[in-house]
C-alpha cells in the first residue's frame, strides 16, 4: 500500500518547525542514516511510543540554532529508511509512515509515528535503547534489561476494551478541542485509532481516561479524584472529616489541574499564627501538582478505588 502524502498549511508547516524535542517527539534531517535512526525507534518503542520527523534540518546561525525545512527530494529519497524499519523485529506493524509536503517548501519530510512494542526492539546496531526526556539512551547490563522487561509487560489494565461507544471518545469536547491543536491536524477517529485506544469499534481503559468527557460514568470508583479534609492529623477516621468529600470528576488532563485547584483553595483558607497575626497558609502550586499527576499516572487502574487526597 503506498504511503499517504499529506499536505500541510504555512501555519502548519511553521508549528512543525518549532517543535520542541521531547520524550516523545524526534526531529532529523535527511542526512542522518537509516541505522542511527533505528537507535531513536528502539528507544521510543521501548518507552512510551512516539513520532520522527525526518527531514528537519537545524543549522547554527549568528542568533542561534534555526530549522529549516529540508526534506527528501521524493519518496524514494525515503526507501532505506522505510526498509530499515521493515527489517527491524518485533517491530512488525507498531508503526505508521506517511510524508509531509508545503507548497513552497522543498522535498517531502517523513514523519513516523511509532507505538509501544510489547516486546523489546533493537537497534541495527543490536543495543537495545530507552527514551529519556529528549535523548536516547543505551540499556546496559543484564539487570537493566531485567527491568525493562518487567517495566513494559505485555498487557495492563489500560489496554482493556470498556463497554463505551466509539463516540464516547471520537465525539467528545475534550477530543475535539484537542484534534484542533495537533500538528498536522487530524480527525479524532484516526488519532484514538492510529494511537491505539480505540479498538475494533470500541474504547480501551486508556481512551476513556483521556477523550471521554466523563470517564467516571463508565469506570466508577476507579477515575475520580477524592479530596478530604480532616479536623485533626489522624487522618481515616470519618468522625473528624471537615464537611463532605470533595469530588473531583472529568477526563485525567483536567482532572489534575481542577483538583490543584480546589486542594490549593481549601489549603489557603487555613490560617496559621505569624508576626502579623493569623496568616494564610501558602503551599507552592507545583509541588501540589506533582503529586497529584504522579497520583493519577501512577495508579493502578485495575483497583476500583479513587485516588484520595
Amino acid at each position: 500500500m503506498p504511503i499517504q502524502v499529506r499536505t500541510l498549511s504555512e501555519e502548519q508547516r511553521a508549528a512543525l518547525l518549532e517543535i520542541g524535542e521531547s520524550h516523545f517527539i524526534d526531529l532529523k534531517g535527511c542526512a542522518i542514516s537509516p541505522a542511527s535512526m533505528t537507535k531513536t525507534v528502539s528507544a521510543l518503542c521501548n518507552t512510551s511510543g512516539g513520532e520522527i520527523f525526518v527531514g528537519v534540518d537545524e543549522v547554527e546561525r549568528t542568533e542561534g540554532k534555526t530549522r529549516l525545512w529540508g526534506g527528501f527530494t521524493d519518496q524514494e529519497g525515503a526507501n532505506a529508511h522505510i526498509q530499515v524499519l521493515e527489517a527491524m523485529r518485533p517491530l512488525a506493524n507498531h508503526y505508521e509512515a506517511e510524508f509531509l509536503s508545503s507548497e513552497g517548501a522543498p522535498g517531502l519530510v517523513l514523519h513516523l509515528t511509532l507505538f509501544k512494542t510489547a516486546e523489546i526492539l533493537r537497534a541495527s546496531n543490536g543495543k537495545i535503547y530507552v527514551r529519556r526526556g529528549a535523548q536516547n539512551l543505551p540499556v546496559e547490563g543484564d539487570d537493566a534489561v531485567e527491568r525493562l522487561q518487567y517495566d513494559k509487560g505485555i498487557r495492563t489494565f489500560e489496554d482493556e476494551l470498556t463497554d463505551a461507544t466509539a463516540e464516547d471518545v471520537t465525539n467528545s469536547l475534550v477530543i475535539l478541542e484537542f484534534a484542533l491543536e495537533t500538528i498536522p491536524s487530524t480527525e479524532p477517529s484516526e488519532w484514538v485509532a492510529k494511537q491505539r485506544v480505540l479498538v475494533d469499534g470500541r474504547p480501551t481503559v486508556t481512551g476513556v481516561l483521556l477523550y471521554c468527557d466523563l470517564p467516571q460514568a463508565i469506570l466508577p470508583k476507579r477515575s475520580a479524584i477524592k479530596i478530604l479534609r480532616y479536623q485533626t492529623k489522624e487522618a481515616g477516621a470519618r468522625d473528624f472529616l471537615a464537611g463532605d468529600p470533595i469530588s473531583i470528576e472529568g477526563p485525567i488532563y483536567t482532572l489534575v489541574y481542577d483538583a490543584v485547584d480546589r486542594c490549593k483553595a481549601l489549603i489557603e483558607e487555613i490560617k496559621k499564627l505569624g508576626p502579623n497575626g493569623l496568616e494564610p497558609v501558602a503551599y507552592p502550586e507545583e509541588a501540589l501538582h506533582e503529586v497529584l499527576t504522579n497520583a493519577v499516572l501512577h495508579r493502578d487502574y485495575s483497583i476500583a478505588a479513587d485516588v484520595q487526597v
